[in-house]
């Protein structure tokens, strides 16, 4: 799954770069909605919530990289109430609010997912898209074979 295996990693910085912008676009669009988070930690309890958080393979990347996960119930960059992550978090943390469900911004993160979808594309890099914890238990079998 790395991406750094996938293509030189010149291709992946550039993609990076990218996908922190599209980061940005996100947060400016989502603060002149007037919609914020409460950064409450109670969404990162997905069990509570019944959801998932998706990511593409590159923000998996990111987020390993930069804020290392820990083990626990639910995101396993949550501690206490906050995100160890703020910085990096993924596309559905920064489109998902726990108290205005409805405000879940689907259409923002839709275009921003598809961004960085066209993005990948020019750099020629197949990007997965995968639910979380299926990505870390997917890594953490892959580590148990090395």
């Amino acid at each position: 799954m790395p991406l750094s295996n996938s293509k030189t990693s010149s291709h992946c910085l550039a993609l990076e770069s990218e996908l922190f912008e599209i980061y940005n676009w996100l947060d400016a669009r989502i603060a002149e909605m007037g919609l914020c988070c409460d950064a409450c930690g109670q969404c990162c309890h997905f069990d509570r919530y019944g959801h998932q958080l998706w990511l593409t393979s590159l923000e998996l990347e990111v987020l390993l990289r930069d804020a290392p996960a820990s083990n626990g119930p639910g995101c396993p960059w949550l501690c206490g109430h906050s995100c160890e992550a703020r910085g990096q978090r993924a596309l559905g943390c920064r489109t998902f609010f726990c108290k205005d469900r409805e405000q879940h911004v689907t259409a923002l993160h839709e275009e921003a997912l598809d961004r960085l979808r066209k993005s990948a594309a020019r750099a020629g890099i197949d990007l997965e898209y995968e639910e979380l914890g299926a990505s870390l238990e997917r890594l953490a079998d892959q580590g148990k074979g090395s």
